[in-house]
């Protein structure tokens, strides 16, 4: 079994590759995002063509199920329409049945697409293409169809927030110690967007510092009687304490561009904030990092060579994104990209994740 595809659509840098689809690679456009999928499979699927809405997410499950593989029930695949494999009324219901959401995030460039059940409705960070009556994507309908893009768009940030979240497993040792296990390359920062929220109940101010979160040496939180900390590789930046007696809901987020291939570009951006409230953001340009220890637990509460927290932590929650985003305007803006979104605002997202780690935290 053969299977060909390509990532996205053509750059447009020398010839029309995607014609007649409006946008390149790079885009959420049709010409961004459709491709041509052929799969042979001699004396099994015969030649023929199907105009189902398809997804590289769905060729794990469609080799899986084929092999008699048990596939999880958390991938976000659906098994392709092929005649002559017995998967083909298994599958066409679902694929009619389901959206498909794509993202763009950087620390300074954002971008979004839905795609409706069945193909027929584009959103594209606004914009609003019925492909059903116009399958190139040329022509802006969303003045026309205001219920669409509002549903659309609520569609995507509802599952931005719940794909966004880190599947760590939480393993706990009492009210204030524990490790994070699994999903390690999400749950450990290093590379793009990295947000992690904790709710701390210090039951006194230490003159010592006590370790909030630790992950061996690459990095950690602590917090103390004269400030609280975050340990990143060689740099340390600190904030005010954390009062005692109380559930503060720290959050710290993060934004690393390892820029492999383009050294000069590399910078990382570090913030934190406390019950909603910014109390550090600093970028620091050529700043090269990335975890040694990528597979080791997450601890929090107690680490090695540090002072044990005294109080009480929640569960860590940890989500792949970072809250100070913003719009690239004018010149700055790449041409293949188009111009883009507002990024999702931090306050609702830092709401959400305090009222989780804080429940029951009073003004």
């Amino acid at each position: 079994m053969v299977v060909f595809l390509s990532d996205n659509g053509g750059t447009n840098a020398n010839t029309e590759y995607n014609f007649p689809f409006r946008g390149t690679k790079g885009t959420f456009y049709e010409g961004g995002l459709r491709t041509p999928l052929i799969v042979r499979w001699k004396g099994i699927v015969p030649p023929g063509t199907n105009d189902d809405v398809a997804s590289e997410v769905d060729l794990f499950p469609t080799l899986a199920t084929l092999a008699n593989a048990q596939i999880p029930g958390d991938i976000d695949g659906i098994p392709l329409d092929l005649p002559g494999t017995g998967i083909t009324d298994k599958a066409r219901p679902r694929h009619d049945t389901r959206s498909l959401y794509w993202e763009l995030a950087s620390s300074n460039f954002y971008s979004f697409s839905v795609l409706s059940p069945g193909g027929r409705w584009r959103l594209v960070n606004g914009e609003l293409f019925d492909l059903a009556k116009d399958p190139s994507g040329t022509t802006d309908v969303a003045s026309r169809h205001p219920g669409v893009v509002t549903r659309l768009t609520k569609q995507f940030f509802e599952w931005q927030a719940q794909a966004s979240r880190v599947g760590a497993k939480v393993d706990r040792i009492d009210g204030a110690k524990g490790e994070l296990r699994g999903d390690s390359f999400r749950r450990v920062p290093g590379a793009g967007a990295y947000t992690l929220a904790i709710g701390v109940t210090p039951e006194h101010a230490p003159e010592e510092p006590q370790v909030i979160l630790s992950h061996a040496d690459d990095w950690s939180i602590d917090t103390g009687a004269q400030f609280t900390r975050l340990r990143v590789g060689a740099m340390d930046l600190r904030a005010r304490p954390l009062q005692p007696g109380r559930c503060s809901a720290l959050v710290v987020s993060m934004y690393f561009n390892t820029a492999k291939q383009r050294p000069a570009n590399r910078r990382a951006r570090f913030q934190v904030y406390v019950d909603g409230k910014p109390l550090l953001d600093q970028s620091r340009p050529g700043y090269d990092y990335f975890p040694s220890h990528l597979g080791a637990p997450t601890l929090f509460g107690h680490a090695p060579g540090h002072g044990d927290f005294v109080g009480r932590l929640s569960d860590p929650i940890i989500i792949n994104s970072f809250l100070g985003m913003k719009r690239r305007e004018g010149r700055k803006v790449p041409t293949m990209f188009g111009l883009g979104s507002d990024p999702p605002p931090a306050g609702p997202i830092l709401e959400r994740l305090g009222t989780e780690v804080c429940p029951s935290a009073g003004p």
